[in-house]
């Protein structure tokens, strides 16, 4: 028990924790695709992203291609968004149970978000786009929460069977 307690004494939790979140942190989906490619990797956080490259860039990337010019700029027309990172789930799901709680949780997270973009994708496409982009995303929004109970469902499945 003492040489326990002495071992306990010179952990250092803190640390341990710190280098566990930073060994499972998803560096690769926060930090510029181009910026890492250059030949001292500078660790910029992405941004954009750019939809027909499937590329995550820097805000100094995009400022970049903006200054370019004309005949550049042309052969480069891309859509370009806003870089959201992916939803990880930090816990590990052990057991039947736990994964059809999860699943379940996940599910009311998918049902919600569909009946919420309703309004919201409408309203993010018509900021930009106008009525047209209004009635764009009324549509699209419209099919995605069509097709939202089938992937709410998958997911409790999904979640389920493999939390077992």
């Amino acid at each position: 028990a003492g040489q326990l307690a002495q071992q306990m004494s010179t952990e250092d939790g803190v640390a341990k924790g710190l280098e566990h979140f930073l060994r499972w942190l998803p560096k690769h989906e926060m930090l510029c695709d181009v910026s890492l490619l250059l030949p001292e990797p500078e660790y910029k956080v992405a941004r954009y992203s750019l939809v027909f490259r499937e590329l995550k860039v820097s805000t100094e990337v995009m400022q970049l291609l903006y200054r370019s010019s004309w005949l550049t700029f042309l052969f480069n027309i891309d859509f370009v968004k806003a870089h959201k990172l992916k939803a990880w789930g930090l816990g590990r799901v052990d057991g039947m149970l736990a994964g059809f709680i999860a699943g379940l949780i996940t599910a009311a997270q998918v049902l919600t978000g569909a009946v919420l973009d309703l309004y919201f994708k409408a309203d993010r496409y018509s900021y930009t786009f106008g009525a047209t982009g209004c009635v764009y995303g009324l549509v699209t929004a419209a099919i995605a929460t069509a097709f939202a109970p089938l992937y709410a469902f998958l997911v409790l499945l999904d979640r389920t069977v493999t939390g077992a």
